[in-house]
């Protein structure tokens, strides 16, 4: 994975800071430009998570995709992608339905 321009400990204080005053869009626009700069799909299940502890189930599934997208295929990112996507599932199994459950276990 890339290097970051600034450290990770930083870019997660920061974060963690704005989830705290619950500055929503602010902590969107963090994890975007952390996004701009890094793929790391650790970065996209926190943001993932973060969505869906606010209640924000579309914008968690979302997320997912997006990253699932990213990732896909990539020989390099096998063990990433099956983190994702078990993550991903684990969201499904507490907050999905029938139906979102079967479409994550499907790319397994």
């Amino acid at each position: 994975q890339p290097v970051l321009d600034m450290p990770e400990q930083l870019w997660k204080a920061y974060i963690d800071f704005e989830i705290g005053e619950e500055e929503h869009d602010n902590t969107r626009d963090l994890y975007e430009r952390l996004l701009e700069r890094t793929k790391h799909v650790k970065v996209y299940i926190s943001f993932a998570q973060f969505e869906r502890s606010i209640g924000e189930m579309e914008r968690c599934r979302s997320i997912y995709q997006k990253a699932d997208r990213a990732v896909a295929g990539r020989e390099d990112l096998k063990e990433e992608r099956l983190l994702l996507i078990e993550s991903w599932l684990d969201t499904e199994k507490q907050s999905g339905d029938a139906k979102s459950i079967s479409t994550v276990e499907a790319k397994l």
